[in-house]
């Protein structure tokens, strides 16, 4: 078995494999991504890695056919996404798992359990908006280190939920360079010139949502929602994803608030990246 980059001429196996009903769901969104890797059996397609090695953030997704599997295969291609962190001296990585069937692959390479996600869809109505949500408005480029410094504390309040051992407040990723892509579907709330709650949602799914720790409980996080999902709505989507950390009670509640269901529940788990002697 062998490893290659995606190309074209594998097209047609990989839009197969995302179609299968145990794919991760964003995965299947990503099919023209750079991140992508497929595993070759002679010349057949067998299976797929996603490896998003970044700083501080290597995100993967492995994928084998259910009639090749329990051959090493998988292990094979987890092998590939370690040294693709070590190629960056990155010391771990994570990915996402829905069934006891992965769970039982993930303990087997030594991933650890950190926290478990709900999953949600809204399929109803336009919902009327709080009169606060006037305050609401597209952000912009001046507002993008703000938006992120705010959502990177609120990660770090979402980690002391979760218990989590390496918990700390996450400096703003910044792109060098500013695009339209870095601020498309992401919105503020902002009250007497400051920005107090941002959002983002696009293509059909909400990403994040935080307000600051002091205006909580004001019903902000609920606003900048009900803006968004309704955005959403009218563009045209009829069903609006979203997940939130599970024991993420102001996040349940809101979700609740709106009338989403919930729809599954999905596990998150990380490895350490042992260096080759």
């Amino acid at each position: 078995m062998k490893i290659a980059k995606y190309e074209e001429k594998y097209q047609s196996a990989m839009q197969a494999m995302l179609a299968a009903g145990d794919n991760c769901h964003w995965v299947k969104d990503l099919q023209h991504s750079e991140c992508f890797s497929v595993a070759l059996l002679d010349s057949t397609v067998v299976g797929y890695l996603f490896a998003s090695i970044e700083k501080d953030n290597c995100q993967i997704y492995i994928y084998v056919l259910p009639e090749y599997r329990r051959r090493g295969i998988g292990t094979a291609i987890c092998h590939e996404a370690e040294r693709l962190c070590r190629e960056i001296n990155e010391p771990e990585m994570w990915g996402t798992y829905y069934n006891t069937e992965t769970k039982h692959f993930a303990d087997k390479l030594n991933f650890y359990f950190t926290s478990s996600s709900v999953h949600f869809e809204y399929t109803g109505d336009i919902l009327p908006e709080p009169e606060i949500c006037k305050n609401i408005r597209k952000c912009r480029e001046v507002d993008l280190l703000q938006s992120r410094t705010l959502w990177g504390k609120a990660w770090y309040e979402i980690e002391l939920i979760m218990d989590y051992p390496d918990a700390k407040v996450h400096d703003p990723d910044m792109p060098d360079v500013i695009t339209k892509d870095d601020i498309d579907g992401n919105y503020v709330l902002e009250v007497d010139g400051q920005i107090i709650g941002i959002g983002s949602a696009k293509d059909g799914s909400f990403g994040s949502l935080a307000v600051e720790k002091e205006h909580a409980g004001k019903g902000y996080g609920t606003a900048i929602a009900t803006y968004m999902l309704n955005e959403m709505l009218r563009e045209g989507h009829k069903v609006v994803e979203s997940c939130c950390v599970e024991g993420n009670i102001g996040s349940h509640r809101v979700h609740d608030k709106l009338g989403f269901k919930l729809v599954n529940k999905s596990y998150c788990a990380h490895k350490r990246i042992e260096k080759v002697v």
